[in-house]
Formats: C-alpha cells, sequence, structure tokens
C-alpha cells in the first residue's frame, strides 16, 4: 500500500530543503569572495599616516597598532594584534630593540605573499648609533652591543625614503591602481620637500646652533639632518625616570654658555626637569617649548597628521634658534 504523506509534512521537508541549501550557499559565499580590500599593519603612527597619504582613492585599510597611545619602547602585542600582522597584506615595522622581543616570530611566520618594509634595513646607511654625550645621563650596557636610535621617522629626509617604498609595494599588492598611488606619492613628496626646505632655512635665521632639552632625546635624526647641535637630559631611548644634581647643573652650563633663552620637552612630559634646570641657570627666565616625537599617539584624541606634527617641530626650534 503506497504511503501517502500529509500536507503539513511535505510543507516542513520543502521548508527543511529550502533550509540546507540556504545554508549551503552561505559557505559557498564566504570560501569563494573574499574581501579585495589591501590590509597594512604598522607599528608606528608616522608610517600609518604615510600610507594613508599613498593609498588613498585605493580600496586599502591602513592599522596602527598602537593606536591607544601606548609608548613603542613599552609595547606588547595581544593576541588579536599578532593576528592582525600574520593577516596584513602588508606590515612595516620600525626594526629596533624595542620591537626585537615579539617581532621576529611575527615576521617569520606571516603569509608567504605579505609584503613587508623594516624601516632599519631601507635607512641602512643613515642609520645612528644611540649616543651618550654632553649632559646625558648615561645607561650600563655591553661594551660590544651596537643599539641604533629608533627614532628614524622624525627625519622628514628619512620619510621620504620610506614613503616611496610603501609606494612600491603597495603597487606590487594592486598593479591596477599604480598611476593612482604614483601621484599620491608624487603629491606628498613635494608637501614633504617643502618642509625638508623650511628645516634647511633654519641655517639663515638662527641666531644660536644649540637647543637643549630637559627630557628624552628623540630628535637626533632630525637635528643632525640641518648640522643642529644639542644637549639633553638622556637619550631618546632612555629608561632614567629621575635626573641626578650633576646633570641639571650641566644642562643649566650649556644654556648659560650660549645665552639660550628656551629650554625643550616633547609631548606628554612633565616639566619639572625643565624647571629645575632653569632655576640653576643665570637668568632663571627661559621659556619651556614643547616638540612633538610621534610615539604615543591616541588616534582616538584627533592626532595630528605627520606634515602638522613636523611642522610644530619646525616652528619650535625656529623660536629656539631665533633665541629671540
Amino acid at each position: 500500500m503506497k504511503k501517502v504523506l500529509s500536507k503539513n509534512k511535505i510543507l516542513s521537508i520543502i521548508f527543511a530543503s529550502l533550509f540546507l541549501l540556504l545554508f549551503s550557499f552561505s559557505f559557498v559565499g564566504c570560501g569563494t569572495s573574499p574581501s579585495a580590500k589591501i590590509n597594512i599593519v604598522t607599528t608606528s603612527y608616522s608610517a600609518a599616516d604615510w600610507a594613508q597619504n599613498i593609498s588613498r582613492g585605493g580600496d586599502v585599510e591602513v592599522i596602527y597598532l598602537l593606536e591607544k597611545g601606548v609608548d613603542a619602547h613599552n609595547y606588547s602585542p595581544t593576541a588579536k594584534d599578532k593576528i592582525k600582522v600574520l593577516k596584513a597584506d602588508m606590515f612595516i615595522y620600525v626594526g629596533g630593540e624595542s620591537e626585537s622581543g615579539w617581532l621576529l616570530d611575527a615576521v617569520k611566520d606571516a603569509k608567504q605573499e605579505q609584503q613587508q618594509i623594516n624601516m632599519f634595513n631601507s635607512l641602512e646607511s643613515n642609520l645612528k648609533e644611540e649616543e651618550t654625550i654632553g649632559s646625558m645621563q648615561g645607561e650600563n650596557e655591553s661594551d660590544d652591543e651596537v643599539e641604533y636610535d629608533e627614532h628614524v621617522w622624525l627625519s622628514v629626509k628619512n620619510a621620504k625614503v620610506i614613503c616611496q617604498e610603501i609606494c612600491n609595494k603597495l603597487i606590487l599588492l594592486d598593479k591596477e591602481n599604480e598611476s593612482l598611488y604614483e601621484q599620491n606619492l608624487k603629491d606628498y613628496l613635494k608637501e614633504l620637500d617643502g618642509l625638508d626646505s623650511q628645516f634647511e632655512t633654519l641655517e639663515a635665521t638662527k641666531q644660536v646652533n644649540t637647543v637643549v632639552f630637559c627630557d628624552r632625546f628623540p630628535f637626533r635624526y632630525l637635528l643632525n639632518d640641518y648640522n643642529i647641535l644639542y644637549d639633553a637630559a638622556f637619550s631618546g631611548c632612555s629608561t632614567d625616570i629621575g635626573v641626578s644634581p650633576k646633570t641639571v647643573l650641566s644642562l643649566s652650563n650649556t644654556i648659560n654658555t650660549n645665552n639660550l633663552k628656551y629650554v625643550v620637552i616633547i609631548e606628554n612630559a612633565n616639566r619639572n626637569i625643565a624647571n629645575a634646570v632653569i632655576e640653576k641657570t643665570n637668568t632663571k627666565d627661559q621659556k619651556i617649548l614643547v616638540m612633538n616625537s610621534l610615539q604615543s599617539v591616541n588616534t582616538k584624541n584627533n592626532p595630528q597628521s605627520y606634515l602638522q606634527a613636523m611642522e610644530h617641530n619646525y616652528q619650535t626650534l625656529r623660536t629656539a634658534l631665533e633665541n629671540r
């Protein structure tokens, strides 16, 4: 005897079949239609800003890993951060000592087609060793251990080199938009050239040639580019938080010798050291200026662009060197 299915049973079978069909299509869609967006991940805010400008108009997402304003010297990546690095189409990093604890494994395990930019490798001929000169408090390090100053992004001349490499790597990932990226690079390099020229004009306007940093000194690349002399309490990557009386007196002596009317600190620093140094000078009336090292940038607080920050640094150095 032939079994007859009820109307409700037939409807249930139809609905079940449709569900399975849609479910299978959803998996096919996920597996065969990946996003075409190019993903750039970087440990440097400056590099993130450069990449944004060069990729403008393309289908590109730029991720800055330290977006919450963590100091690069104290950054420890989360598991999510490491996954972002592994999956990135392009990974841009500084390559210095601060990153060495975690970076090697992340770079080694990244997908084979990932484009990588190690700033240290790109700027190898222009790298400068960490130094302890003038009033700087030294740190105990092995005599045969060579460490390089990591703050390579604070040189506009270095920025131009890295921007060119970002463009080259981006074109390898997206050949169809080659002309777009090349035009973006050309436009951005023009702005960097203008900023470079401004810094070069300091030679003509300066009344003194020494700047005193009552703080860490991450601006060696920048000041070396334009032959500006400096003295500081600490080197750029120093972990010291307390200053010795000897350092305070040495800095005040540099100020007195050069008749300086200004001292400099970096962003987010307190003014305790600067005030202590000023108190020991002959006039005790030096003003405190602030320069932006672009090290601890919180992207949610409407940060300056690289060009804006470096324009600010130019104006600050101009004021210090004109000494009026």
